[in-house]
Formats: structure tokens, C-alpha cells, sequence
């Protein structure tokens, strides 16, 4: 008896769905797994700023689990992660609007993102050339260059 007709073609449509859905489910777990990656390490940039402000001692710190705030002589600096977005708002005392850091997954570090009047973004490493920026600029507090003796 001849084979079925037809069901050569559909086998092989069959193989490539099934393929095409295992590779959506992968990409879907993969795309779950780096948001719950980058959310946690929101949290961790939070927390590493948090303790970075009372390391300093002299800056009032306070704020919730999704945002930080520094106050020092009537300015502030503040960092706010909002919703599911993989940034963190950076806002406070002089700083242009939109400032903002991210995860750099490449470097896998945080980036400064500073909005310049030009319409493009200046880029530096979060820790610790951005936030002394930050600070410098929102606080008016900078650190003295480092002696080489």
C-alpha cells in the first residue's frame, strides 16, 4: 500500500513548529532569567549606594528598596528604579534631565549616562568616576585628587 499522501511534508512542517517553539520557550526563559539577573543587581546597586552614602558619614541618607536619596547642605542626589525598567533614574541639585545608569552587559558594569546639550549622552563607568561626578556636581562636594607619594 503506497504511503499516506502528504504526510512526509507534514512530519517534517510538524519537526520544524515544534522546533521553532522550542526555540521561542528558550528564548523566553532566557529573556526571564536576565531580567530577574538585572533586577537583582538593581537592587544590589541601590544597596551599594546606600552604603556608599553612610560610609561618607556627613550626607544624610535615606530613601525605600527601590530608591536612594543623599542630602548635604540643603542639595540632594537622588536614584530612583521605577517598575521593570533596567535603569536607574538619576536626578537631583544641577544634574540634566534624563541622567540615568544601566548595566552595561558587555563590561558587565554600571554606566553613567549624562545627557548633553548636543542631544547625545556622555558614557563613564558608574563606580567610582560617575558617582564622584554625581557628587561633585549635585552635592558640590569633590574629593581631593589622591597624593602619588
Amino acid at each position: 500500500m503506497p504511503k499516506e499522501r502528504g504526510q512526509s511534508l507534514a512530519s517534517r512542517l510538524r519537526s520544524a513548529i515544534e522546533a521553532r517553539q522550542a526555540e521561542r520557550a528558550r528564548e523566553k526563559k532566557e529573556a526571564t532569567l536576565r531580567h530577574e539577573r538585572i533586577q537583582q543587581e538593581r537592587s544590589q546597586f541601590l544597596e551599594d549606594l546606600r552604603g556608599f552614602g553612610e560610609s561618607v558619614g556627613h550626607l544624610s541618607v535615606s530613601g525605600s528598596s527601590g530608591r536612594v536619596v543623599f542630602r548635604f547642605d540643603g542639595r540632594e542626589l537622588r536614584f530612583q528604579a521605577r517598575g521593570s525598567k533596567e535603569t536607574v533614574q538619576v536626578s537631583g541639585t544641577d544634574l540634566p534631565k534624563r541622567t540615568h545608569a544601566f548595566i552595561h552587559e558587555e563590561l558587565n558594569r554600571w554606566v553613567l549616562s549624562i545627557p548633553s546639550d548636543a542631544g547625545r549622552a556622555e558614557q563613564v563607568i558608574f563606580f567610582d568616576q560617575g558617582l564622584e561626578r554625581l557628587v561633585a556636581t549635585a552635592l558640590a562636594v569633590s574629593a581631593p585628587d589622591e597624593d602619588p607619594g
